[in-house]
């Protein structure tokens, strides 16, 4: 009896080692981030000795903007980042779009960060009769995003742990995990006895055999002028899904069955 249960636990233990392997087949992987941007000083000049006042406006211009990195293929480690830098006399602007993911035939997962500061000034002077008037405005956006498509052969058990701010108001993005057979999962989160909605949690699911899209996404934006007027938001979010193992289809789990029976008869027939 002690080798029969010796065998059905390796039986057992196989066949989840071997689910964890080979549960996600990976059809696509794209991933990317962005960051755009414009910061600028407009200045107004006045001449007040004049009669109606003669009015000149310059402007001091630097724009920037990076198209977005994308990976596609399959498997792998990924790390990727790309961020902007802005600066003119009146205002600044920093911002990133990053992510590091993880995609392998047992485990997707991913964490992503879109992060944007904005910093703008005013200045005042009135020389001699002559008004200048420097205005300093700044504003960004940056993303990160991954999607993957994933086929399941057999009903599986999986874990799906969370961590985000986007409970924060000023934090943006959503998560889905739809599925061909009907299965969704679109933007989860928790409602707390407070009434607050948190997208941090750890829960187990179970989903039948069919074609998956995951898709997860980060956004920030932020804009700022004078007088010392600033803005920032930062977006985050991680994801792990994990095989934990696959269900034995029914013909499956009465061939085991079929074979257990089989070992513990000749276990009978040896004691006989």
């Amino acid at each position: 009896m002690r080798k029969l249960l010796l065998v059905a636990s390796f039986l057992v233990a196989a066949a989840t080692s071997q689910a964890q392997v080979n549960a996600f087949a990976l059809q696509t992987d794209v991933r990317s981030v962005s960051a755009s941007g414009q910061a600028r000083t407009v200045v107004v000049v006045q001449d007040n000795r004049l009669d109606p006042p003669l009015v000149t406006s310059t402007e001091q211009l630097d724009r920037k903007a990076l198209n977005p990195l994308v990976h596609s293929g399959l498997g792998g480690n990924f790390n990727t980042s790309d961020g902007l830098s802005l600066r003119t006399s009146d205002a600044t602007l920093d911002g990133q779009g990053a992510q590091r993911s993880l995609a392998s035939s047992s485990q997707l997962g991913a964490e992503l960060l879109a992060d944007v500061f904005a910093n703008g000034d005013y200045r005042f002077d009135l020389i001699d009769g002559v008004q200048t008037d420097t205005d300093g405005q700044a504003g960004g956006s940056a993303n990160a995003s991954v999607q993957w498509q994933f086929d399941l052969t057999q009903p599986t058990r999986v874990l799906l742990q969370m961590s985000s701010n986007l409970d924060d108001l000023r934090a943006q993005g959503s998560f889905s995990l739809i599925g061909s057979t009907g299965f969704a999962w679109t933007d989860p989160y928790f409602i707390t006895p407070d009434g607050d909605q948190r997208f941090s949690f750890l829960v187990p699911l179970l989903l039948p055999a069919g074609n998956y899209q995951l898709s997860a996404e980060v956004r920030a934006g932020a804009f700022a002028a004078g007088p010392g007027g600033s803005s920032a938001a930062r977006s985050l979010l991680s994801f792990d899904l994990q095989a934990v193992s696959v269900v034995p289809e029914p013909a499956s789990a009465l061939l085991l069955m079929g074979g257990l029976l089989t070992l513990a008869a000749r276990a009978r027939r040896g004691r006989a």
